[in-house]
């Protein structure tokens, strides 16, 4: 497996989201979509903005988590796979071509 650096901001983004021990049991917030500000982030992130990419980490760790949870069942292996999505997207940002929503990308 290859090591990825990641700068700071993203490695806090990452890092609150492996420490989000107190997520809410109710629903999730309904999903922004693809709003201005998503198309914003996305655009400064495909630009090179980690910070713009660890806003939308924050705006979707939630929603990533959950669905890694419902389909793995463990939280450990949730949580590293909802880390190692994130990394893969950060990755491939450039890739991201508008076609699907960026969450569901």
């Amino acid at each position: 497996m290859s090591t990825v650096t990641v700068s700071q901001p993203l490695a806090q983004a990452l890092a609150h989201f492996m420490q989000a021990t107190d997520l809410p049991d109710g629903p999730v917030a309904p999903a922004l979509g693809e709003s201005a500000e998503v198309r914003a982030l996305v655009a400064a992130a495909q630009a090179g903005s980690q910070e713009a990419f660890g806003t939308l980490v924050a705006m979707y760790e939630r929603v990533v988590f959950r669905t890694a949870l419902a389909a793995l069942g463990s939280r450990e292996d949730a949580e590293d796979a909802a880390q190692d999505a994130f990394v893969m997207a950060w990755r491939r940002i450039g890739g991201f071509r508008g076609d699907a929503s960026f969450k569901t990308w």
